[in-house]
């Protein structure tokens, strides 16, 4: 018993921990080493259930309906608010930022198709956020060109792109509100929708009371009602398809059926090329209906992290400090100890993957184990230094002190 509970195998523990926070420490203040911290946190083991392992036979969701206003002008995006109007949807979002232009009657025009629609969500976004002790706030909040659209629906904060690193970075969550320097507090344009369409709903949605949201994705734009530009125009649809459904103006390229990347388009958890950056794969109107989709259907990603997270990570390490103590102190097991615990590490590493992986997609649940798994890893050799060094001088040290001082 006491090979197992003893303070040598205590203080192994905290060695490994007090290394963990050291190399955190390095990759922050480096900036060399901060590109592959990066890239590293910018990457989900569980964004594997989206990619690879999903099931095929997610049903469509037919609550919603996107619509591709292409490369328009202002005034043919009003024409096809128009078409659409005409059949009564319980919402219309449309997920652009319409800035100050020239084109006068293109806003004036758009101004009052937006003023026809019983409700309405449109999209607003805000500056880069500051860390406060009361949390992350936003300096300000952009709008449509306000002298024509500012009291027309409401707004909802998304996201656009902005340039910067923040391009190249995943979406796999969203803010159910952000708080603005000025105290407002904006929520996001998804939960906008779905509080038009069912305030229950929505308010199951914020009474959840997280600050990100990790988003459940449902699927690309194969699992929702699509209409082209030309579909609008040449009213390819049946009235039914429009009637009590929430509809979302965005842009999905010229055409959707093309595969160029041109722009509003972000990296997610769906992209088949997990490793590296390959091109973009999902509109920003597309991950919208999916957000609005999560809410509608409470398909929620709960998540397990904190005390719970770092009880775990303790509890394992401390585990293989033990383990890896006997292997080196046994006869015949010692001269392997390199190839025995390398071996260990990588099938506890193997189990804790296909853990999370599997409560992920079995019950939407995201488990945590980044500081277990890096203890798993790091346990070996930490130990090996800790047994040759430390264990070995406080034997030497006892042993001198016995013996007095020659």
């Amino acid at each position: 018993m006491n090979k197992i509970f003893n303070w040598s195998n205590v203080f192994g523990t905290i060695t490994i921990f007090l290394t963990i926070a050291f190399l955190q420490q390095i990759t922050v203040r480096s900036e060399f080493l901060h590109v592959f911290e990066k890239a590293l946190s910018d990457y989900n083991v569980t964004d594997l259930v989206f990619s690879k392992l999903r099931n095929e036979d997610i049903a469509l969701d037919t609550n919603i309906v996107i619509v591709n206003t292409g490369g328009l002008r202002r005034a043919d995006i009003a024409a096809q608010i128009n078409l659409i109007n005409r059949h009564n949807p319980k919402v219309i979002a449309i997920n652009h930022i319409f800035e100050p232009s020239n084109d006068f009657f293109g806003d004036s025009v758009l101004a009052v198709e937006l003023s026809k629609v019983k409700n309405l969500v449109l999209l607003s976004t805000t500056a880069q956020p500051k860390e406060t002790s009361q949390g992350l706030v936003w300096d300000s909040l952009i709008t449509s060109y306000p002298e024509k659209y500012k009291d027309i629906g409401i707004t909802g904060s998304g996201r656009i792109i902005t340039g910067g690193q923040e391009q190249f970075e995943t979406w796999r969550t969203v803010y159910p509100s952000r708080k603005l320097s000025s105290g407002q507090e904006e929520k996001c344009f998804a939960g906008q929708v779905a509080q038009l369409f069912d305030p229950k709903l929505a308010q199951k949605f914020y009474s959840r009371d997280n600050k990100e949201e990790n988003i459940h994705f449902r699927g690309n734009l194969d699992k929702f009602i699509k209409l082209d530009v030309d579909d609008v125009f040449d009213q390819n649809f049946v009235p039914e398809m429009i009637t009590g459904k929430v509809v979302l103006f965005g842009y999905l390229g010229e055409s959707y059926t093309s595969s160029f990347w041109d722009g509003d388009k972000f990296y997610t958890p769906m992209n088949d090329n997990q490793v590296g950056r390959g091109i973009p794969d999902t509109y920003g109107v597309i991950i919208q209906a999916n957000i609005v989709s999560m809410i509608l259907s409470e398909d929620y990603i709960d998540e397990i992290y904190g005390i719970l997270s770092i009880f775990i990570a303790v509890l394992m390490c401390y585990f293989n400090v033990a383990w890896f103590t006997a292997i080196s102190q046994s006869r015949a097991y010692g001269i392997w100890y390199d190839l025995i615990t390398k071996i260990i590490q990588l099938f506890e590493v193997i189990i804790f993957v296909w853990i999370i992986i599997q409560t992920f997609a079995t019950f939407n649940l995201k488990l945590d184990f980044t500081i277990a798994i890096f203890a798993i890893l790091l346990s070996g050799d930490i130990m090996e230094i800790y047994l040759s060094l430390v264990v070995n001088a406080a034997r030497e040290v006892r042993i001198f002190f016995r013996r007095g001082r020659p």
